[in-house]
């Protein structure tokens, strides 16, 4: 029990620190892709849709608070997308390179629709999302999909390996 609270903390801040640091630094055309959406939608789709929330909803309130964006509108996107990407858990091969390129690709959409209404809905209007490359950022994010996907992957396979030789000891 006590390493799988190591591993959801390094997780969540690891991620997090990487969207920070690493994202903006490899924007092509002012779009980055975006990390936690597509630490969201592997471990939404891994496991299911109360996972998929509780990290949606931790890593879009650390977004909100270091962002410019309508306070909880990331939070709820976030969330929102876990709880989808959850609901299809069985429904999709996650295996499949294709099956996770279509599912970050719609997610990553629905997000930036879902950013844009927030946005029109208490500033009236959504200027910059108009003016930006923003609708780059789903292309990219799904480009970087099989890769991120596969270091997440490993990751988890390391801390269950470590997991397991701990208990052994």
């Amino acid at each position: 029990m006590k390493w799988q609270w190591h591993f959801w903390l390094l997780t969540v801040l690891g991620v997090f620190i990487l969207h920070l640091t690493v994202a903006g630094n490899i924007a092509i055309f002012q779009s980055s892709p975006n990390f936690l959406l597509l630490a969201t939608v592997f471990f939404a789709v891994r496991g299911g849709p109360v996972r998929g929330e509780i990290l949606g909803f931790i890593w879009g309130i650390l977004s909100d608070i270091s962002s410019t964006s309508i306070f909880g509108s990331q939070a709820f996107m976030y969330t929102f997308i876990g709880y989808i990407v959850g609901k299809l858990e069985r429904m999709v091969d996650e295996n499949k390179l294709s099956a996770q390129m279509v599912l970050v690709l719609v997610m990553s959409f629905l997000n930036l629709a879902g950013l844009a209404f927030f946005e029109t809905l208490f500033t009236g209007s959504a200027q910059r999302f108009k003016d930006s490359y923003g609708f780059l950022t789903p292309f990219y994010s799904t480009l970087l999909c099989p890769l991120f996907f596969w270091v997440l992957f490993k990751w988890s396979a390391l801390f269950r390996r470590t997991d397991l030789k701990v208990k052994a000891l």
